[in-house]
């Protein structure tokens, strides 16, 4: 069976790849191969949407991203404006984003709805981004992957083996039960697994070519009330990250319930 594309990768990256795709061409046959994994970072609960990056192009593409986000249809649906503020060391900290401004304790006060001033170094600054959101990331997913079902693409969860490769040109991709399935265009999308599938496929890179990132977060049960007031508070962070911050992050809020 010959399909126009074949996207590889049930994430953020793939399933918004192929929707997209099907709604250019919406008389192209596509083809999705989600995976079998349903623990993946695209399936977290919350997802930080932001600009703010020190590349140039990778900033460029973000604030496209996050246009799309706000705007359009079914991504609006879950995505959230928040702000963030951010503690930084005010000797060493470079602003890099255009909405980055410099904010005292009165103002994140205010912003937290508190009373309590919050606990923070009196000797860091804070810099507060209200472009910043935060988005139902696995909720988002699958809605997402509904619509392009919707307007005509094949959905199918499960893994493939290896893509199909003729005279350096990639065909198709291999399934587990060694059938193989042919496009004009394939798109591995497939994050931490992208490496194994192009070693499996006998397609060499440079060893530097991938490297898999994670940052460690941490998520309260909230009740109505409390959700009530905490959901115009906006994210935190430092320059650290979570890394160094996520007991003073908790004892924050943990303060500021009580």
């Amino acid at each position: 069976m010959a399909y126009d594309a074949i996207v590889v990768g049930g994430g953020c990256m793939g399933i918004s790849t192929v929707l997209e795709l099907q709604q250019r061409s919406p008389h192209a046959r596509y083809l999705l191969f989600e995976g079998s994994h349903e623990t993946t970072s695209s399936k977290g609960l919350r997802k930080i949407i932001r600009a703010c990056y020190h590349d140039p192009q990778y900033a460029t593409l973000a604030t496209r991203a996050q246009l799309m986000w706000e705007t359009k249809y079914p991504y609006c649906n879950f995505y959230t404006r928040t702000g963030w503020v951010q503690e930084v060391d005010g000797a060493k900290y470079k602003p890099f984003h255009k909405e980055e401004k410099a904010i005292g304790l009165d103002v994140l006060s205010d912003r937290m709805q508190t009373l309590e001033s919050p606990r923070f170094d009196r000797e860091k600054e804070l810099w507060f981004d209200e472009s910043i959101g935060a988005a139902d990331a696995s909720l988002a997913l699958e809605n997402v992957a509904r619509e392009a079902e919707k307007w005509g693409v094949e959905r199918r969860k499960e893994d493939i083996a290896m893509l199909v490769i003729e005279d350096e040109i990639c065909k198709g991709v291999q399934c587990l039960d060694g059938s193989q399935i042919f496009a004009s265009t394939v798109v591995l999308a497939a994050g931490a697994w992208t490496p194994e599938i192009l070693r499996r496929s006998n397609v060499a890179l440079p060893p530097d070519s991938f490297y898999v990132t994670a940052t460690a977060t941490a998520t309260l049960m909230l009740s109505d009330d409390e959700f009530k007031r905490f959901k115009s508070m906006p994210i935190i962070v430092t320059d650290q990250g979570a890394q160094s911050t996520l007991r003073e992050l908790l004892s924050a809020l943990v303060s500021n319930m009580t």
